[in-house]
């Protein structure tokens, strides 16, 4: 279920049911508009936090607050002393993702990070018309072909053609011939009302519906 703020319409809280644990996520945007903060709460589960900043040269980074224990001699007010060494908490924020845009809005690329450490990335190119046309993966290792997009005669994404996965930092390439297939289907307004996904071992539908205030 998603829920609008009043005043611009952006989108400020998710609530997802009926899986195993109920999660909500909360945003909060910034004076220009833009994402700052969103607060993940599962059921059972310590609350999350990610932060994302935007520079001037259209990046966007996504941080997550983590603690570490930093090691040394001969402090006072010690969080804990091992072997004659102190032990003391320190906040940091990790890295988790940036994304990088170009001078028209449009997403150039997306580096993932574990601690700080590059694991995997995608790159997307677009065509005359401004529309995405293909994904590409990359790790530290390779950069391979990832995704293919087509569209209707309204610009609207009617399917999306995936020919890698991702596990971890490790791309894992799918059979040629059995790639996978996302399709999208849109009512007469141009709402999005079905997605199909079909694969070599599995098929997926999902179906979405709007409620008028």
């Amino acid at each position: 279920r998603f829920t609008y703020d009043s005043l611009s319409g952006r989108l400020d809280h998710v609530e997802r049911s009926g899986g195993e644990k109920n999660t909500e996520a909360f945003a909060n945007y910034d004076s220009l508009g833009r994402l700052s903060e969103l607060v993940i709460c599962t059921e059972g589960q310590a609350c999350r936090v990610r932060y994302y900043e935007v520079d001037e040269d259209y990046t966007e980074r996504v941080y997550e607050p983590a603690q570490s224990i930093e090691l040394s001699f001969g402090k006072r007010n010690a969080y804990r002393t091992i072997f004659g060494m102190t032990a003391e908490k320190k906040q940091r924020a990790d890295l988790l993702r940036e994304r990088f845009y170009d001078l028209e809005g449009r997403l150039e690329e997306i580096r993932n990070y574990n601690k700080n450490t590059f694991t995997h990335g995608w790159a997307f190119e677009y065509g005359p018309d401004g529309l995405k046309t293909k994904a590409w993966a990359f790790n530290a290792a390779e950069k391979v072909p990832a995704n293919t997009y087509e569209y209707d005669e309204d610009g609207r994404l009617i399917t999306e053609t995936s020919y890698v996965w991702l596990n971890g930092k490790t791309i894992v390439r799918l059979p040629d011939d059995a790639p996978a297939v996302l399709r999208y289907e849109y009512d007469a307004r141009g709402r999005l009302i079905r997605t199909e996904k079909n694969d070599a071992h599995t098929s997926r539908v999902q179906e979405y519906t709007y409620y008028e205030n």
